[in-house]
């Protein structure tokens, strides 16, 4: 039985109206040392934008290497939990997050 997956991005780039975050993901299942939990080398990038009726529009650069895009702990989950909580932390502080993490 999995444990789930976890992620982790941070802040690269921001001039205020764009943001861009490196991201990496890893499998809570598997040792630490083995998959992905300290790695520096990141998944991709999420870009960030601030649309013109001031919403926030999110775009994945490259998927995830440790989930298989199968079932609900997919990639694509991922990324959209992620999303989701760039875009709370960014309505909470009005501006955008330096870090966020997570599991699922």
């Amino acid at each position: 039985m999995s444990l789930g997956y976890g992620w982790s991005a941070n802040l690269a780039l921001s001039d205020g109206n764009t943001a861009v975050y490196s991201y990496h993901t890893y499998d809570l299942s598997l040792p630490r040392e083995n998959n992905g939990y300290g790695s520096t080398e990141d998944d991709g990038e999420i870009w960030v934008y601030i649309a013109d009726n001031g919403e926030l529009e999110v775009v994945l650069e490259k998927a995830s290497k440790y989930c298989s895009g199968k079932g609900i702990y997919s990639a694509k989950h991922l990324f959209l939990c992620c999303a989701h909580k760039i875009q709370d932390l960014y309505q909470a502080q009005g501006t955008f997050p330096q870090k966020v993490v997570g599991d699922v």
